[in-house]
């Protein structure tokens, strides 16, 4: 029985709406998607490095030690384990609680990663930036839009985004060692992720710093925005959900406490 009621008051820490979660994850996903393909076409022509003595210290500082070619492939490898993550943990939460609550944290990581997606390529094609790589090719070489596409990294963003997303749903359960785990796993991740970035000349240092907190930010948000009012509270009493009279506004419990 305490099980069970364990696993109800878990579904209830979070309300997702299939109108409103669903709308918000195919604009993002469409406005990603869309991006990408304009970014496909070499319709933008990259932005030229200006002289390097303009960049701020900590990003001249990155120009000043050679690229390392295997570092774009451990970034990679960082953030596919980061997807990866995000459409695993929803089913293993499936399977250790109820279906409900596998679909509201798969709901959540959609939500998370399709919002990271469209803003991040926004930025980018708004600022285009050229990429620390760039500042050593030579005078007649044109390249191509994603040489522009430095300001910030997509990569941290999106892994910054599941690990912040991921380390919030572990402790709105509890303050144990698996929430803590993930934190750790998270800001490990991280690391490896937006350092390689670096080291590949693919981004400068205040680029990477920008895509994480950015990442960080809406992994926080999206989560947090669906958070159910005062479930602990209204649990420590009694597991049932409190409707109002007929005629009467809704109450919050009604309002935010049904899930998907």
């Amino acid at each position: 029985m305490a099980g069970d009621v364990h696993a109800d008051l878990d579904e209830r820490r979070f309300h997702v709406d299939a109108g409103t979660d669903g709308t918000l994850i195919g604009l993002g996903v469409a406005l990603g998607g869309f991006q990408e393909l304009l970014i496909s076409t070499g319709e933008l022509k990259p932005q030229k490095p200006g002289a390097p003595d303009r960049l701020l210290g900590l990003d001249r500082a990155a120009l000043g030690h050679p690229f390392d070619p295997f570092a774009s492939t451990y970034s990679n490898v960082g953030l596919l384990l980061a997807i990866g993550y995000a459409g695993v943990e929803p089913v293993v939460e499936g399977a250790r609680t109820t279906r409900r609550s596998g679909v509201t944290d798969g709901t959540l990581y959609a939500e998370s990663l399709a919002l990271t997606w469209a803003l991040t390529d926004l930025v980018k094609l708004a600022v285009r930036r050229p990429r620390p790589r760039t500042y050593g090719a030579s005078e007649g070489d044109e390249g191509t839009t994603d040489d522009s596409l430095s300001f910030f990294s997509g990569h941290a963003a999106i892994t910054s985004t599941v690990g912040a997303t991921a380390t919030y749903l572990a402790f709105s359960r509890g303050t144990t060692p698996r929430s803590w785990a993930t934190l750790g796993g998270a800001v490990v991740l991280d690391f490896v992720v937006g350092y390689g970035r670096v080291r590949a000349g693919a981004h400068f240092p205040t680029d990477v710093f920008a895509g994480t907190l950015i990442g960080a930010a809406i992994g926080i948000l999206v989560p947090h925005l669906h958070r159910t009012t005062n479930v602990d509270a209204t649990s420590s009493t009694s597991s049932s959900v409190s409707i109002s009279s007929p005629g009467a506004p809704l109450s919050p419990t009604m309002t935010f406490g049904s899930t998907f």
